[in-house]
């Protein structure tokens, strides 16, 4: 068996945010269990791709041609052609008033920073209103600011020790629990925290398990995602039981796998990633906002040339109801 600090090692070089060491712990816990996330082929199965024949609107800009249309991936080919298109969608945000939520310095870059949309038809009411944050280690700032606003704030992560934000006030709660398509108990060694170490056994939770511990039945508000690269087995899971329906904006870090990028496959790895996302806009969703979370774990120099990707960033989305069903930035 490979040793958990040695595991940590290697999974550092991958790991996109910039938060302490104990963000990390969130991958080991579901390293075991990603190979459930599906390929191209099964999304099709899965009826979550849109398909061919849909036509993109024509009165998005000009460089939208029928190769961007939804469900027609030719056009994706290389990890550069990924990131370009989610970078490149910021002129066609759905979103007026985009307020940014939280956040502190680190490393001279901001990090933990989310977006909120003040937009009227997608307003969360501040006097009323839920927030799920999966995935918060030991940056909440925007926790907090979710939680000055004005909204209930449910925070859940598997991977802290015993104890850990027991003072928090009256609209914030901790959750030792972390989101995935199944439940799962994984035993884990806590190693690195100063003041604590030991086994716990760190519970995993499928969105609806967490809504009944939760004593919850209607939909909630804003929804984060910081789950590390376990969003791409989460989100086909909940989509494919319709429960993103009436949560009204969703931020969620999204991770892709430079290892694969010298494999074969890689075309094949990529465009079934693009497939949820597109599986998002066929739910309402509409992307807001996309920004590449630029540390040294995230970036990728391409081969051959004096270009950088970064490969992962925070991508919030707002659920515009279907109302302009023909529009489309992903």
């Amino acid at each position: 068996m490979v040793p958990l600090n040695k595991l940590v090692f290697s999974r550092l070089r991958r790991v996109c945010s910039l938060k302490r060491l104990q963000s990390v712990v969130a991958t080991l816990i579901l390293f075991t269990v990603l190979s459930q996330i599906p390929n191209e082929n099964e999304l099709k199965s899965r009826k979550i791709r849109y398909d061919d024949s849909i036509e993109s609107n024509t009165g998005i800009e000009n460089h939208h041609s029928n190769a961007f249309s939804r469900g027609n991936l030719s056009w994706l080919v290389s990890p550069e052609d990924f990131f370009g298109r989610l970078e490149g969608g910021h002129g066609r945000t759905p979103c007026r008033k985009l307020k940014s939520m939280g956040g502190q310095p680190c490393n001279r870059v901001v990090d933990g920073h989310k977006q909120l949309c003040l937009d009227t038809d997608v307003h969360i009411n501040p006097r009323n209103c839920t927030v799920y944050s999966f995935g918060v280690s030991t940056e909440i700032t925007f926790d907090r600011a979710m939680a000055k606003y004005g909204c209930e704030v449910h925070m859940m992560d598997p991977t802290l020790p015993p104890g850990v934000y027991k003072n928090l006030g009256p609209k914030m709660k901790f959750h030792p629990v972390g989101l995935y398509s199944k439940s799962k108990i994984v035993a884990m060694n806590l190693t690195q925290y100063a003041d604590w170490q030991g086994m716990i056994n760190s519970t995993l939770m499928t969105y609806s398990e967490v809504q009944q511990l939760l004593g919850h039945h209607a939909p909630v508000d804003y929804l984060k995602m910081d789950i590390e690269n376990s969003e791409w087995v989460v989100l086909p899971h909940m989509m494919a039981r319709n429960q993103l329906a009436g949560i009204k904006q969703i931020a969620v870090e999204i991770h892709i796998d430079s290892s694969k990028f010298s494999k074969p496959e890689v075309t094949e790895y990529l465009r079934g990633r693009w497939s949820i996302l597109e599986g998002l806009e066929e739910h309402g969703f509409r992307a807001a906002h996309y920004e590449p979370t630029r540390s040294l774990e995230s970036e990728y120099k391409i081969p051959g040339t004096n270009r950088t990707i970064f490969t992962c960033g925070e991508l919030f989305l707002v659920n515009k109801h279907h109302k302009d069903s023909n529009y489309h930035n992903l």
